[in-house]
This record gives C-alpha cells, structure tokens and sequence, in this order.
C-alpha cells in the first residue's frame, strides 16, 4: 500500500511523467510525485489516489499532481478527460480535483467524469462540492455543472450518454472487482 497517493498502476500506450515514459515493469509502479506532470498521447492510465479512490485518464490527456499527501490529495486536470471512481472515501482523507475554474471537493464514494474542453463535471454517482468564483454549490447524482467561469450553471444530463473514457473506465473498474484466482 503506497504511503501517499500518485501510483500509476496501469497504462496503455504512450504515457510519460514529466515528459519520461512512464515504468510499470511487472514489480514496479511510477510513483508520481508532487508537481508532477501525467501526459497521456496515444494513451491511457491509471492512478491510485487514497485508498479506495482510483483517477482513470483518457486519450490526449495531462494531469498535474498538486499534493499527493493522502489526508490531502490535489490534483490538477490540465487537458482531456478523466474519470475518478471512488469505492470509498476515507474520513482521514480528501480528495480536490482543480479543473479550470472549479475546485471540486469529493466528500463521498461516486462516479465523477471531469473534460476540460467544455470544461465540465458530470456526476454519474455520489456528490462533488464545487467552488466556483467563490461561491460554493453541491453538484448530485445526474448532474452536470459547468467549470467555466464563474457563475454555476448545474443541469440534468443523461447517464446512458457516454464516451469511450467512460466504457474503459468500467471495464477497468470490473476487471480489478474480480475475484483473483490462486494458480492450481
């Protein structure tokens, strides 16, 4: 169990940390550190934020680690798409997620698709809580809000309309909900 939060622990195609490819040999996971850059190119990833709590990145996207303490984890979505599915959310930890002009906070356990081109949150599970100029609101299952500007403009959007980010977050997300088999 990693001590701070920032392990990549799978990619697919081109990824890098600071403009380095990104090492994930068979025993070894990239320990991403703060202020650190995750650029996907032709690529995915995947980083285990605190327990419980993983960040799925898409295609042509990059996120910058802001603090990888797990009683605060910041990070930054700089471009692209990402997915966070949190099982749980520990009460000895936090999670803060800086896209555009939203600091979105996650108090609990959901499924949250963050874009920052139109840069938005949609809320597939849980609760986000979202300051936006200053002004804080609650963002539910079923909702998206708009993290540009600085007014918030929450609305209702259709949870069967996804991308191709939030059909690989899934099957990543039931692939590791497997039961591990033990060799015969």
């Amino acid at each position: 169990i990693a001590a701070k939060s920032g392990l990549l622990n799978y990619v697919e195609g081109d990824v890098t940390i600071n403009g380095q490819p990104a090492d994930l040999s068979g025993v070894h996971f990239s320990d991403v550190k703060e202020n650190a850059v995750v650029k996907t190119a032709d690529g995915r990833a995947e980083m285990l934020l605190t327990p419980g709590v993983i960040l799925r990145m898409g295609e042509n996207t990059s996120v910058r680690m802001i603090s990888n303490r797990l009683v605060d984890t910041r990070i930054e979505l700089l471009a692209g798409s990402a997915v966070i599915e949190a099982d749980q959310i520990a009460k000895d930890t936090s999670v803060t997620v800086l896209c555009k002009e939203g600091l979105v906070s996650l108090p609990k356990a959901g499924l949250y698709h963050f874009d920052t081109a139109p840069a938005q949150l949609k809320v597939f599970k849980g609760d986000a809580d979202v300051d936006l100029g200053g002004n804080s609101t609650n963002v539910s299952t079923g909702h998206l809000i708009s993290l540009a500007g600085t007014t918030a403009s929450v609305s209702k959007f259709d949870a069967e309309d996804t991308d191709t980010l939030d059909r690989w977050s899934h099957r990543r997300g039931s692939y590791l909900a497997l039961p591990k088999r033990s060799p015969s």
